[in-house]
């Protein structure tokens, strides 16, 4: 999907934390299963 961010444009552009990002990501992965 061309629409999806990779992980370093999500840290460019909301300026997240790396060790945050994950746990977002970690939450997010979690809901869509």
């Amino acid at each position: 999907n061309s629409g999806e961010l990779s992980r370093s444009q999500v840290i460019e552009k909301y300026g997240i934390p790396k060790t945050t990002l994950y746990k977002w990501i970690n939450k997010y992965e979690k809901i869509n299963k």
